[in-house]
């Protein structure tokens, strides 16, 4: 039921194998538990990464299609009907913004759902809010959430770098992860 090579109208599913992120392929028939989501754009994100260090780097999400699903190795983020949402969280992901709230309930690689908790929901349709760079999205969270110049050098001061993104509308690719 399970292949390496894609099915026709099938369904790719994420997951790991000796530690290296891979895909593997199911039918269109597949008994999926619940079937929410599987024809929607979403963002796998790894559950297990990093040490809980506020400030760390988010691990490299995967950006997903319709028909993509993923293992329980991963977090999926949204739910969304067009590719345009999806990708304005993936530019909201890589706000500093975002990722001091994640920080804040991170204290361990574990990151489940509820490390996300304190991250405010946004209207990912709204083209116009996400028409800028990323640094320019934060300057616009900051205002929206009414963050001081405090907050804002705290912030600043403390996150580190991405190791990925400013990817404009092109697929991750695949890489070797120690995610587990």
């Amino acid at each position: 039921m399970i292949k390496d090579t894609p099915y026709k109208n099938g369904y790719t599913l994420h997951c790991l194998k000796n530690n290296k992120r891979i895909k593997v392929y199911l039918p269109k028939d597949f008994p999926f538990l619940k079937n929410v989501g599987l024809n929607k754009w979403k963002i796998f994100i790894p559950r297990n990464y990093g040490c809980g260090i506020i400030g760390e780097s988010l691990a490299i999400p995967i950006l997903a299609t319709p028909k993509e699903v993923c293992s329980e190795t991963y977090v999926e983020i949204g739910s969304f009907e067009t590719q345009q949402e999806r990708d304005n969280c993936y530019k909201y992901l890589q706000t500093n913004f975002l990722r001091i709230m994640v920080g804040i309930r991170k204290i361990s690689q574990n990151s489940t759902r509820e490390v996300y908790s304190y991250v405010p929901n946004l209207d990912f349709m709204d083209n116009k809010f996400f028409d800028c760079s990323v640094n320019e999205l934060d300057e616009k969270l900051y205002k929206k959430y009414k963050l001081d110049a405090n907050d804002i050098d705290f912030i600043n001061t403390n996150i580190k770098p991405l190791s990925w993104g400013n990817i404009e509308n092109e697929e991750i690719e695949e890489e070797d992860t120690d995610d587990e």
